[in-house]
């Protein structure tokens, strides 16, 4: 049977993989991740257990209230080897953490033109036109992303864990229109798509299908022909969105803010298509580029391996927890 000591390593390297692989530093850096604050592993501990509802007092009692709350029974010694057993995140972290590939929250300041996202994979943003970091509007923190529909977008290289193969996963962010798209002309959200080289593998887009408003998710498995699964929704201008598509095994559901759009889509056994063209934010990446949104994007997440949402939720209130 694994130790407390074992069970807290294990789920420490799974939550904080970019920290040095030892106990204490890894408790340092995941501390944070869970509200403390501070430059000592003690202090850092302490503020984290007060963050978490705790009453000041000794260090003991704090984790025994905690994880009383928590649901976790009997000696402290066992409350902590079934956290850390459970993943060792308290409500409000992401279990799914280390499943996440692409994290991007679009803080910055005003009008900056780089920008490197905040999962593991750290991608660096390649800008196009004149998309920017925008304080104007955002739907957390201090910025989002700003598209003007004429000639923005964002990439960032390809990577092997954009590959969404047969397994689930789970695409989401928070959109906001200044202008929605007009009769037959498409939004590209996020994509790992290229058609002029037949390298399509998925788009996630709106649009207006001879005024017929569709949230639309196309996919492919050998990277030319396309299989769409749409779904009627009309959004308006100056609204912050959430759109999410989770897939779970054979099904693909549909959201716009924690509400299911359209029918179940039947996706089967598909493989995804492997592209190697780059993954694109605010428009199509092609020889000439394509399908511009106008507008901003906030809090972009792709998890894959696993299909967050099989049924209507409440949408996120706050930033996804960060790695």
């Amino acid at each position: 049977m694994p130790t407390l000591t074992d069970a807290r390593f294990d789920a420490l390297r799974v939550l904080v993989p970019a920290a040095p692989p030892t106990t204490n530093d890894m408790l340092f850096a995941w501390a944070l991740t869970q509200g403390g604050s501070g430059l000592t592993l003690n202090g850092r501990i302490y503020s984290m257990l007060i963050a978490q509802g705790a009453n000041p007092g000794h260090v003991n009692d704090m984790w025994r209230s905690v994880l009383t709350v928590g649901g976790f029974t009997g000696t402290l010694n066992d409350q902590m080897k079934a956290f850390w057993e459970a993943g060792g995140l308290f409500s409000g972290g992401d279990p799914d953490i280390s499943s996440v590939q692409f994290l991007a929250g679009y803080e910055g300041v005003d009008a900056a033109t780089s920008y490197i996202e905040e999962s593991s994979n750290a991608a660096v943003h390649t800008f196009a036109g004149s998309a920017q970091l925008d304080t104007a509007q955002k739907k957390f923190g201090v910025s989002s992303m700003l598209f003007n529909g004429s000639t923005d977008f964002v990439t960032v290289p390809d990577l092997a864990v954009y590959t969404l193969s047969t397994g689930d996963f789970t695409i989401e962010f928070h959109v906001r229109w200044a202008a929605v798209p007009v009769s037959a002309d498409r939004d590209a959200l996020i994509s790992h798509y290229q058609p002029d080289t037949s390298q399509r593998a998925w788009l996630l887009s709106q649009f207006n299908d001879t005024g017929t408003q569709k949230f639309q998710f196309h996919y492919s498995i050998n990277g030319s022909t396309l299989t769409l699964a749409s779904a009627d929704f009309t959004p308006v201008t100056d609204t912050w969105y959430h759109y999410a598509v989770s897939r779970v095994g054979t099904s693909l559901y549909m959201f716009v803010d924690g509400v299911q759009k359209g029918t179940t889509h039947d996706i089967s056994t598909s493989d995804l298509f492997n592209s190697n063209h780059v993954l694109a934010l605010g428009g199509v990446d092609k020889a000439s580029p394509t399908d511009f949104f106008n507008g901003w994007l906030d809090e972009v997440r792709v998890t894959v391996g696993v299909g967050r949402y099989t049924s209507n939720f409440t949408p996120p209130t706050e930033e996804y927890p960060r790695p």
